[in-house]
């Protein structure tokens, strides 16, 4: 008697664990955001203010939604409002403190401090979000007794506690300062083993402050946590020359490769999710691009370095189970 009670309990709990495990799976499914297409929005080209547009190169945007491009041609900085039309240039080429020697990379605070990558004349330019001179900060001379030369400095960015970090290309390494601007330490250089850099390139981060880098000689993009350790490398196998990169808020990370002139896209977990890319179309036929930002509202910024041009896209995104 005894065990014909027992028997249909027993059978009763082995069911209803199994149903417990189904819509725990069933929860545990999650959805990622895959593009399925960029269409253009707006095209920036010809003649902007003083001259025609040659070669821009970086590129980021301030909180209010003004657009700043670094333009490698004439050496000059300019600002667009929020619907592309220029405003302001600050540059020219030479040494001085309104001028540029090749700025290449740029990025922005949230109290609209404006950083410069002056690349030819190895410095930063601190100006104001009217394009006003502040300061001159000088990766070089925070650590004289280590940098003996100049360097070829390919990408710049600011963490969210105010620390820069410079690509140094040529010497294969980050250098990071501290929010004073005073040389804090290197990474990715040799000492890093499987996170030592070859030639890196543009810089990003998430929003839980990684970084992000465009580590164009091991066709990767690098990975580091906000106090330099090197965690993974993603894209290893289907990158040749990554150039340019930008996390967007979804999480996904977008990059340009110098050898294919397309743009690739990546999820965390390192699957290979889209690649934009069409010579046959005018609107994706790429010729060095020097910067990419994936910017809220579904907005892709892109400065068409080789095609004179700054493209403005509106990605398309389609969801999928994982």
């Amino acid at each position: 008697m005894r065990f014909s009670v027992l028997i249909p309990v027993l059978l009763l709990l082995v069911s209803c664990a199994g149903n417990t495990t189904e819509t725990f799976q069933r929860k545990s499914q999650s959805t990622i955001p895959i593009p399925v297409s960029i269409e253009l929005k707006s095209e920036i080209s010809g003649k902007v203010l003083t001259y025609r547009l040659e070669s821009p190169s970086g590129l980021d945007i301030d909180p209010q939604g003004s657009i700043y491009v670094t333009e490698t041609g004439h050496h000059r900085l300019i600002k667009f409002d929020r619907d592309g039309q220029a405003e302001r240039e600050f540059g020219g080429y030479g040494a001085g403190i309104s001028q540029f020697n090749n700025p290449r990379d740029i990025t922005i605070d949230e109290r609209l401090s404006i950083y410069v990558l002056d690349a030819g004349n190895s410095r930063i330019m601190h100006l104001d979000m009217n394009l006003n001179f502040i300061e001159e900060i000088l990766p070089a001379e925070a650590a004289d007794e280590i940098i003996t030369s100049l360097s070829n400095y390919s990408g710049l960015h600011l963490s969210n506690i105010g620390e820069l970090t410079v690509s140094d290309y040529d010497n294969s390494r980050l250098i990071q300062m501290d929010n004073f601007f005073e040389f804090s330490r290197y990474v990715g250089d040799f000492s890093y083993g499987r996170g030592a850099l070859l030639n890196p390139g543009s810089i990003a981060s998430d929003g839980s402050g990684r970084m992000f880098v465009a580590d164009e000689g091991n066709s990767r993009i690098a990975v580091f946590d906000e106090f330099g350790n090197f965690k993974k490398s993603i894209g290893a196998d289907k990158l040749a020359q990554p150039v340019a990169i930008s996390v967007a808020d979804n999480g996904l990370i977008w990059t340009a490769d110098k050898e294919t002139d397309s743009l690739y896209v990546f999820d965390w977990s390192d699957n290979l999710l889209a690649v934009f890319g069409n010579p046959d179309n005018r609107d994706e036929d790429f010729s060095q691009i020097g910067a990419v930002l994936a910017a809220r509202n579904n907005l892709l910024y892109i400065t068409d370095t080789g095609n004179d041009r700054i493209l403005v896209y509106r990605v398309v995104y389609e969801q999928s189970e994982y």
